[in-house]
């Protein structure tokens, strides 16, 4: 009897070591994670991001607003329709599209796809709606689809309300606004042009609610109230002239049909202000449904795209020599009378007509390559290094677009090197580079830094 009475206390002993083991692995080792559950149950958050901020030209068109959109859900505990019922109830309200042009545009092809994408958005809505607790059914609904479903009286369905970006002006404006995408956490942010330069300006910024709450899901009315204000993102308004705009990519594209060219790109630039009151640059792309075309039209070749200058470039050689006294507008070419030898090279005008005694004026008028090298060696090319970047040759511009590159210019340099150089050859630019450099001769000589925003 003795003996049974000391297992029974042995074995009670055993077991409050083992509650004693079990709580102190709850309370010490769980301690946070089961903090962090019980206050989850009893606070109450609310979050509600800021628009994004819209773009706007100078004369109040927009280029790019936002577009509210619904994503369907379903609490299944309110539910009270059976789920194919739910789904006969809002399929026939749904404006099911394919993007892919090489489908969209074949009829037989477009059908098919059509049907297969009924057939699928169905499949999946049973399968969640077979499910318990909180369940997406669609996403990217338009408020035209969303009035549409409400009015199926449907226990149980719920919307909530988000917003997409829509480019009213899209032909004309991608490779300036650029798009947003959602990064790799799946927030919405936005790359290349303006959206990726003025990303955290556009974004709105959260607005954080916290509460404690009683057992029921009400206020506690002792508890101090959090709130952290959210705000909408800044509108940006830009120089850029719808009217200008339309005119310049209309012209663009009349070019590049009448030459035969697959690319090309206008900017006006007011130089008094670097203000940019128009830029087209094709081929271009949809922003709205970037993901369908090729990922080399997202930067705008206008910054990103380098090229040499030509003739163009002669402006800014000449402009250099008159300006540091290497030559007159009197004096005349001594070499022009025929092809410029230097080392192995022979320089040679484009049209093979030869001037003697060209002025300076002359040169420019007949895009004299001969003459630049005349005035390169007068000026000298040293010098001539040091006027181009002071015409910002070799730097970014500043342009507030994100993909800006900066070309740089060589370290080592040859007699055939500054020769080159003079007439737009053997150097390279970008097209925003090289009219921000021709804008100041424009300007009086004051270099102004080429920019999109306003205000």
């Amino acid at each position: 009897m003795h003996s049974r009475i000391q297992l029974l206390f042995l074995g009670f002993l055993f077991a409050l070591a083992l509650v004693i083991l079990r709580l102190s692995y709850w309370q010490i080792i769980k301690t946070d994670e089961l903090s962090g559950a019980a206050r989850g149950q009893y606070l109450s958050k609310d979050l509600r991001g800021g628009a994004r901020g819209s773009i706007v030209t100078s004369d109040g068109y927009p280029l790019v607003v936002n577009q509210a959109v619904y994503t369907l859900g379903a609490y299944m505990p309110a539910v009270t329709d059976a789920p194919p019922t739910i789904v006969d109830k809002i399929m026939p309200n749904l404006n099911l599209t394919i993007d892919d042009p090489a489908i969209a545009t074949d009829v037989a092809k477009l059908s098919v796809a059509l049907d297969d994408l009924k057939l699928q958005t169905k499949s999946t809505m049973l399968d969640r709606l077979s499910k318990t607790g909180y369940e997406i059914l669609a996403r990217a609904l338009t408020v035209k689809e969303k009035n549409a479903i409400e009015t199926q009286d449907i226990n149980g369905l719920i919307f909530d309300q988000s917003f997409i970006r829509e480019y009213p002006e899209a032909s004309m404006s991608a490779q300036i606004t650029g798009f947003v995408g959602r990064d790799d956490l799946g927030k919405p942010t936005g790359y290349f042009g303006l959206e990726g330069y003025y990303d955290r300006e556009l974004s709105g910024r959260t607005r954080v609610e916290k509460q404690e709450k009683d057992a029921i899901g009400q206020p506690l009315l002792i508890d101090d109230f959090q709130l952290m204000p959210g705000r909408d993102g800044r509108t940006l308004k830009l120089h850029l002239e719808r009217g200008t705009q339309y005119i310049v990519e209309e012209e663009l594209k009349q070019g590049l049909e009448h030459y035969g060219a697959v690319s090309g790109e206008v900017i006006v630039m007011d130089p008094k202000t670097g203000g940019i009151l128009a830029m087209a640059t094709l081929p271009s792309y949809d922003p709205s449904k970037f993901h369908l075309f090729d990922s080399s039209l997202y930067k705008n070749p206008a910054v990103a795209n380098t090229y040499e200058p030509g003739s163009t470039f002669k402006v800014l050689v000449m402009a250099a020599a008159l300006d540091a006294g290497a030559v007159k507008e009197s004096d005349q070419c001594d070499i022009c009378s025929g092809p410029y030898p230097i080392g192995k090279y022979n320089i040679k005008t484009w049209d093979g007509n030869y001037r003697p005694d060209s002025t300076p004026q002359s040169i420019i008028v007949h895009s004299d390559n001969v003459g630049m090298v005349w005035t390169e060696q007068k000026l000298g090319g040293e010098k001539m290094l040091a006027y181009l970047q002071k015409f910002g040759i070799g730097e970014k511009t500043g342009i507030d677009l994100q993909e800006e590159v900066a070309p740089n210019l060589r370290t080592k340099w040859g007699d055939i090197d500054y020769a080159t150089s003079s007439f737009g050859q053997g150097i390279v630019v970008t097209s925003v580079e090289m009219l921000s450099a021709v804008g100041a001769l424009a300007n009086h000589g004051e270099l102004m830094e080429p920019h999109l925003v306003q205000s």
